[in-house]
């Protein structure tokens, strides 16, 4: 039997930067292809070479019950988009189908490893699970990520019928996630805040209460350090801003002034850690995960839909029935924009009145 050739990828200096290139032997002779820059493209189009030389294509003998996995797949699967797809795209898909490797590899390795067992009732188990979230450091997916990665398993699953990998596509059919309109956000009652507050861990509590209290997002609550923070100004002040490890979500720093509320939980949390505001039991940063479960496990104790989100939507939704502007509450979420706004524009007392108005 034939030694099936090594497909090796180096980098090579050129004048735009470092590139990449294919090497390997075929029929005697010595094969090097520039493949480009971009190093996830490069790999794609290696694992694409040594599978060809593998199964054939170049004439190499091979086994014939050769199996091809999940992650070769995906990778083979992204080469031949990679011309058609810009950067930004392909990363979308890589990530949205690594939910599925990562599902199979963990729950039914065998499969992963040979395409040709995945059935129907695997892609049914990995929506479920990755609606609820099936790894320890991962959270449940939304409804609509959860939908399109189904659409992205789909297009994997066509395109391994394509190249005769599989007969048909297991996919084909699988229920998708519904999905519920944007509408009025949900929001916790004062009382359901009550027994959040009596029933929370009490490691975690002065986190979700900051939440309630400012309306930042979780990710800037848990990166946030105490460099940034100004409890000595006239008016208390903490500044969002990304970091080396960390980007805010419209990539924009702003400014969150602190209630009193606010300030007492901060003040509180000085002596915690050295660096973060809100940080891990054990000191350092800590994985969102963490509060999030946790407040999952309290949330289920008391029987009260929600989510760390909700305390977002809570204190905006407490400032409209208080009074305060949309385009002030937009400023003080940090939205890119007052359509992200207008959904609590019904919660106005100016609204409510014109609706009771209209009543006669």
């Amino acid at each position: 039997m034939s030694q099936i050739p090594k497909v090796t990828l180096r980098k090579i200096k050129r004048a735009n930067g470092i590139s990449s290139l294919v090497d390997y032997w075929f029929n005697g002779e010595r094969v090097r292809t520039t493949v480009g820059t971009n190093k996830r493209q490069a790999e794609a189009i290696q694992a694409k070479i040594q599978r060809d030389l593998t199964l054939g294509t170049y004439g190499i003998t091979q086994q014939s019950n050769r199996k091809i996995s999940v992650s070769e797949l995906v990778k083979e699967y992204l080469a031949e988009d990679s011309s058609l797809k810009s950067a930004k795209t392909l990363k979308r898909y890589e990530d949205q189908l690594l939910g599925f490797e990562k599902f199979l590899r963990k729950y039914f390795p065998d499969t992963y490893r040979d395409v040709t067992r995945i059935k129907a009732h695997h892609v049914s188990e990995c929506r479920d699970r990755l609606t609820k979230g099936f790894l320890p450091e991962q959270k449940a997916w939304a409804a609509r990520t959860v939908n399109r990665t189904l659409e992205m398993i789909g297009g994997l699953l066509n395109f391994a019928v394509e190249k005769s990998y599989i007969e048909s596509n297991p996919a084909k059919g699988t229920r998708h996630i519904p999905v519920q309109e944007k509408g009025v956000p949900e929001f916790y009652s004062e009382d359901e805040l009550n027994k959040i507050w009596e029933q929370a861990d009490q490691f975690w509590l002065p986190f979700f209460k900051f939440l309630y209290f400012t309306g930042m997002r979780k990710g800037e609550a848990i990166n946030l350090i105490w460099s940034n923070v100004h409890t000595d100004a006239a008016q208390p002040y903490v500044e969002i801003k990304s970091s080396s490890s960390w980007n805010t979500k419209t990539k924009k720093s702003r400014i969150v002034h602190l209630s009193k509320s606010a300030l007492a939980v901060i003040v509180a949390q000085e002596d915690n850690d050295p660096t973060y505001v809100f940080p891990a039991k054990s000191g350092g940063k800590v994985h969102d995960n963490v509060p999030y479960r946790s407040l999952i496990k309290t949330l289920d104790t008391l029987n009260i839909p929600g989510d760390l989100h909700k305390f977002r939507h809570t204190f905006a939704s407490h400032l409209a029935m208080k009074g305060v502007s949309r385009d002030t509450i937009g400023e003080i979420l940090g939205h890119s924009s007052s359509e992200m706004t207008k959904i609590y524009s019904h919660l106005s007392p100016e609204h409510q009145e014109s609706v009771v108005n209209k009543l006669g």
